[in-house]
């Protein structure tokens, strides 16, 4: 009787040791997928830069151009953001000449 309780339980700790096992290579396999499918994504986005970079000065559609006249728009507005925060740092730390703390009139 011992004999076959013994054996119940170790096959039933096969059994556990199998799922988690199975378990482990989808959660690999999950990873794996994933990991391939951020990978595409980056080519994708490679690929779109490329295509913009090659033909902003002539796009093949209409569509094209309207994205690419979205893309120079968003490029312009953070060329204007960075200006923005240069000149914060640059006018709002002391000034070496007199070690006052001087501030652009005209900051938003």
């Amino acid at each position: 009787m011992f004999e076959k309780f013994a054996e119940t339980i170790n096959n039933a700790g096969k059994a556990v040791g199998e799922k988690t096992k199975l378990g482990t290579d989808v959660v690999k396999a999950n990873f794996k997928i994933s990991s391939e499918e951020r990978a595409i994504n980056e080519l994708y986005l490679e690929i779109g830069k490329t295509y913009y970079d090659n033909n902003l000065d002539n796009p093949c559609c209409e569509t094209m151009k309207e994205l690419f006249d979205k893309v120079s728009e968003k490029k312009a507005s953070i060329e204007a953001l960075k200006e923005h925060v240069r000149d914060y740092l640059l006018y709002t730390f002391p000034s070496p000449r007199d070690g006052q703390l001087t501030r652009m009139a005209s900051s938003s």
